[in-house]
């Protein structure tokens, strides 16, 4: 499969069953926390999705925080498209839009850090992060206790434009 064979863009609301099913089936496998459709449909404006007709491959969003920085979250893309710079691009597509909006400082919790550090994020301690990351920690079901717990297979990861 190639890029070029895929659609990027803003997610609609007819998107939205399609990424609950692909976020939620990575979140089954301990590599994201679910979403509910109310989450989704709450951002849905800041989620970016990949199609190949009429299918949702990956999806992408990022959440603003009081401190003005925006968390990448819920990036997921279909086994047979990872690998070929999908979520790459969904990540690069909301920093575009995020710094439009004048934010400076992007941040994600997750396994995979090396898709982050291709791109310049840089993998941080835990303790960088919003103070609201922690609360979103404390309701994932691998990890009560918050990030740096023996449970937790994630890792932070930040990037700081100038």
């Amino acid at each position: 499969m190639k890029k070029e064979d895929l659609t990027f863009r803003q997610a609609t609301v007819k998107d939205v069953g399609q990424m609950l099913n692909l976020v939620n089936r990575n979140a089954s496998k301990g590599v994201m926390l679910p979403k509910s459709k109310g989450q989704i449909l709450d951002l849905l404006t800041n989620f970016s999705v990949a199609v190949r007709g009429e299918k949702v491959v990956a999806t992408c969003g990022f959440k603003i925080w009081m401190d003005e920085s925006a968390e990448i979250i819920s990036l997921a893309t279909l086994k047979r498209f990872q690998g070929q710079g999908v979520g790459t691009k969904l990540i690069q597509e909301n920093i575009e839009r995020c710094k439009n909006l004048g934010i400076k400082r992007f941040f994600a919790m997750t396994v995979a850090p090396k898709v982050f550090t291709r791109i310049n994020f840089k993998v941080v301690h835990y303790n960088r992060l919003s103070f609201k990351v922690w609360m979103d920690c404390s309701n994932c079901p691998r990890n009560a206790a918050g990030p740096g717990d023996k449970k937790c297979n994630e890792q932070a990861v930040e990037l700081l434009l100038d």
